[in-house]
Parts: structure tokens; sequence; C-alpha cells
């Protein structure tokens, strides 16, 4: 027997001669398969042999009370059903996204995508499907991940996840990260912007706590460095963080995410950091690679798909 299967062989393994196969496995016969497909029994007989010759071996041996598979058999058969289970599930995702009448689907996502990039995604399929239900969790990027894995959410949005069996990325799209200021701050209109610089012009800075993915970036930037750094602010709380950056208290320290109207706006600056240290911050979309998803699940991991991959243009 064969031990390896062609490329353009294995496209042939996926024809028509699946169904056939599969209903003469059912009726133990090929003429009660070809009665029950309306073809000819030579049809199918001519589509077997096609497959015994790719696989170097019979797929059945003839017996007293019918045909009985073979080891080769066996093995196909089993791949057989896979495939039409796979079809079924495909035709039925398939189906609901046509008419997608109603379904629901939870997202979990790091807070700074709260206002303005899940919403725009959120509200385009409302509109597009409104009895779709969206329920929405917004929280750290660990808890995002735990999330996802145990099965609390469909999808996931959150800034480098681990690599992990459990979890299939969608996408993973770099976003810069950078010092908030007022417009009236000293620095609000360069470039780029060091820690270094901050420190030695006096500027108070305001971190995120230790809950906050982004303090350990900031952290791996200064731990190596001669620089003393002491926040003038700590807090969890990013709309209060960026609320002090924007009455002159201070930088903060974040993505663009969740400022873009206020960018657009002009009352808050964002300045990127530069440093060999800093790790770059890439916004990911995850689903379980355990699970399968409903149709409403992969029309979101789609549409924050292509949300997320307009920002590589900007």
């Amino acid at each position: 027997m064969k031990t390896s299967i062609k490329r353009s062989d294995a496209v042939r393994l996926h024809a028509h001669w699946v169904l056939y196969f599969h209903e003469v496995i059912q009726a133990r016969s090929i003429r009660g398969a070809a009665k029950v497909l309306n073809v000819a029994p030579s049809a199918i007989s001519r589509q077997l042999k096609d497959v015994e010759a790719l696989i170097g071996g019979k797929l059945m041996e003839r017996g007293s009370d019918g045909f009985r598979l073979t080891a080769a058999g066996e093995a196909v058969a089993d791949h057989v059903s896979q495939v039409l289970r796979g079809l079924g599930r495909m035709q039925s995702s398939l189906d609901e996204l046509r008419g997608l009448r109603r379904g629901h689907v939870t997202v979990a996502a790091v807070a700074v995508s709260a206002p303005d990039f899940v919403p725009k995604v959120v509200a385009s399929i409302r509109k597009a499907y409104p009895r779709v239900t969206v329920h929405c969790d917004f929280i750290g990027s660990r808890q995002v991940l735990e999330s996802v894995r145990d099965g609390r959410a469909d999808v996931g949005i959150c800034f480098n996840p681990p690599s992990s069996r459990a979890l299939r990325t969608i996408i993973s799209v770099p976003v810069p990260f950078g010092a908030v200021v007022s417009p009236d701050n000293m620095f609000a209109k360069s470039r780029t912007l060091r820690i270094y610089d901050l420190v030695e012009a006096g500027v108070p800075m305001i971190f995120p706590d230790d809950s906050v993915s982004t303090r350990a970036l900031l952290e791996n930037v200064i731990v190596d460095s001669s620089l003393e750094v002491q926040p003038a602010v700590v807090s969890a709380n990013r709309e209060f963080a960026i609320a002090l950056a924007k009455l002159g208290a201070g930088a903060a320290f974040q993505t663009t995410l969740g400022i873009e109207r206020e960018l657009r706006e002009g009352s808050l600056a964002f300045v990127p950091l530069v440093d060999p240290k800093l790790e770059p911050s890439n916004l990911t979309i995850i689903t379980s690679a355990l699970r399968p998803q409903s149709a409403a699940a992969i029309m979101m991991a789609e549409a924050l798909r292509a949300s997320a991959a307009k920002l590589l243009q900007q």
C-alpha cells in the first residue's frame, strides 16, 4: 500500500466519490447505494476503483453478507465521515450567515478598545444584523486570554498574547505606544520621545499600576537604565490618567487606541516612545482553537480583523 498521497491526488480525494463511498457503507452494497443516489452502479464502481488506485489497496472485500471494509477501507471511511461532518458544519454556518436572523456573541476586550475601536465594529454588525445580540467585557489582556480559553468569550482583543495551542490568532497588528500629553506640553509637537527626555525636563509621570499590561512595558525600559523614575500618580483607571494628561498634570502612557476622538479634536497629543528595550504593542484578535465557532462569532471575528487591518494603513 502507498504510504503517501501527492497533493494533486489529495484534491481528487475530496470529489463526489466521498458521498458514493458513504452510501455504499450505509447500504453495504454498491447496488443499494446506486438506488439511493439514483446513479448507475458502474459509476460508483468506477469512482471507488480510482480511489483504490490512488491509495494502492482495496477498500472492501466481498463477504457472505455483503461488503466488508479492509483496514485501508476503515481509514478512508473515517476520513469520509470527517469530511461529511465538516461539510455539514460548513453548510450550517453558511446558512446562518446568509440569513443571520438571530445569534449571540461575547467579546472580551482590553479597555482601550472601548471608546472607538469596538463600538464601530459592533454598530456596523447591529445595523446589518439587528437580531444578533452582543455582550462586551472590557478587561485586562490577561483576563481576555482566560475568558477566550475558558469559553466565556467567543472573541478576544488583547495585546501581545503568549503562544498557545488553545488560542487561534486571527490578526496581530502593531500599534504605536507613547506618551499622552496636553497640547500645550513642551513635548506635544515632538516626533518621538524618550523616558529620559521626560525625566530630564521634570515632566510628572502618570503610570498605570501593576494590573495593567503597559506598566510592564514601561518597567522594561526603566529597569536597565540609570534613571530614577518616581511616578507622580499611579492608577489602573485609564480614563482617570487621560483626564489628568488632558488637564496638563503630566504625561500618561498608552497606545493610540482609546484616545482617537481626543487626537482628532486636538485636546490631546500623542508622542511615540522610542527605546531599544521597548517591546512592540501588538493588538491581537483571538478565538478558541479548541471549540467550533458560531456563525455570529465568525462574523464578529472577521469584522474585528478587517477593522484591525485598517490600523496598518494609518
